[in-house]
């Protein structure tokens, strides 16, 4: 499988179907990028103590607390990245690789709280709902981008399919 295969088949007037595609696929590329480290640093936390870390109710309020802020952070940094590029589509591809690190911050938190299931449940829970939002935001970013690149094709800021080697 090659990566990012859908953003290297887009062409010149790609639609918003096929941007959405290689949106989705970056946004999972990012998730998986910080993801997956997160549950072995996790699984190593809690066979190197013995046990996970179990925080008491105030300490667990502010590590959500923490994610919470941390995740809104991320997202408005996807938002902002997404606005400072030359073209709409290549700010949806950069939006869509940030927007990745909103869900993957209470994830992580939560992987270090492998012993509560309390923590749990509200970290990876707080995940969830940012990594289904994010996944939801994603087809009005692909709209905005096919519709430039659709203006504007030697301009859509992506390479052309036969610039990239492959």
């Amino acid at each position: 499988m090659k990566p990012y295969r859908h953003l290297v088949g887009l062409g010149r007037r790609p639609s918003p179907a096929q941007v959405l595609g290689a949106l989705r696929e970056a946004y999972l590329t990012g998730l998986a990028f910080l993801l997956v480290p997160g549950v072995l640093f996790g699984l190593a936390v809690r066979i190197g103590l013995g046990r996970g870390l179990d925080p008491d109710l105030p300490v667990l309020l502010a590590f959500v607390g923490v994610a919470v802020t941390c995740a809104a952070l991320a997202w408005w940094l996807a938002a902002r990245g997404r606005q400072q590029e030359e073209t709409p589509l290549a700010g949806a591809f950069r939006g869509a690789l940030q927007l990745a690190s909103a869900p993957a911050v209470p994830f992580l938190i939560g992987c270090t709280l492998l012993g509560s299931p309390t923590a749990l449940a509200l970290t990876w829970g707080l995940a969830l709902m940012l990594g289904v939002a994010g996944w939801l935001t994603l087809p009005g970013w692909a709209h905005d981008g096919a519709r430039t690149a659709e203006a504007a094709p030697e301009e859509s800021g992506l390479p052309r399919t036969h610039d990239v080697p492959g």
